[in-house]
């Protein structure tokens, strides 16, 4: 198997351990969100979170959470306006893929080299470039930089900076925590003070309610 490339090994974990059948694993590289679906589920395929569940639960409730704040449903996923949220600041293309694909540098052993391959040989190649590797990219942190500095890099990127903001939302599931003692108390008050750090920049929640309402009337 390791003379596999990225995506002979992710197509081999989805069919022979994710279960996942022929016809659904070419429809997931059909899309770009499946696609980092894919490459997701695969990069964390042996990682548990604090509270023992699987580790790509945690990037697809990132997703799920930017979906929620801008009005998007699994039924209804395209239930929007881009042009009313790019009035209102939000960003839209790209975001729910580096939500997907957040701690995938970070964490695992995929490179950014592999994920591009991927997107290219599906016909991914433009909208990769524009729209998902810089920001992901820039929510990587790199271990050498203090948390300040990682959220400096962060705030130069809009899409980055909203999948950030996400990302801590969900970090601050308490219900989600192996224990909680004095490291997660600060570390949850750290996230509230960076995601501000966010907003007071970009105006994601400000920018949100409005385009909701203009989008709802």
């Amino acid at each position: 198997m390791n003379n596999l490339n990225i995506e002979e090994r992710i197509r081999d974990y989805l069919s022979s351990e994710a279960g996942f059948t022929q016809d659904e694993i070419e429809s997931m590289f059909g899309f770009t969100v499946y696609i980092s679906m894919a490459i997701s589920m695969y990069a964390h395929r042996n990682q548990r979170r604090e509270d023992g569940n699987p580790y790509y639960l945690h990037p697809f409730y990132v997703r799920k959470r930017y979906m929620e704040f801008t009005g998007m449903t699994e039924e209804d996923p395209f239930c929007i306006d881009r042009d009313l949220m790019e009035e209102y600041g939000i960003p839209f293309e790209g975001v729910q893929e580096v939500c997907i694909m957040h701690d995938v540098l970070e964490d695992t052993e995929v490179t950014l080299e592999e994920i591009r391959e991927i997107y290219n040989e599906y016909g991914y190649k433009d909208y990769f470039n524009m729209y998902i590797e810089r920001p992901l990219l820039l929510v990587t942190h790199d271990k050498n930089m203090n948390y300040d500095e990682y959220i400096d890099e962060v705030l130069k990127n809009r899409t980055a900076s909203m999948v950030k903001m996400v990302d801590m939302a969900d970090n601050l599931n308490i219900m989600s925590l192996g224990k909680f003692e004095e490291k997660e108390e600060n570390r949850a008050i750290g996230y509230i003070r960076y995601s501000k750090r966010i907003n007071d920049k970009y105006h994601f929640i400000e920018g949100c309610r409005e385009y909701l309402k203009a989008f709802n009337s």
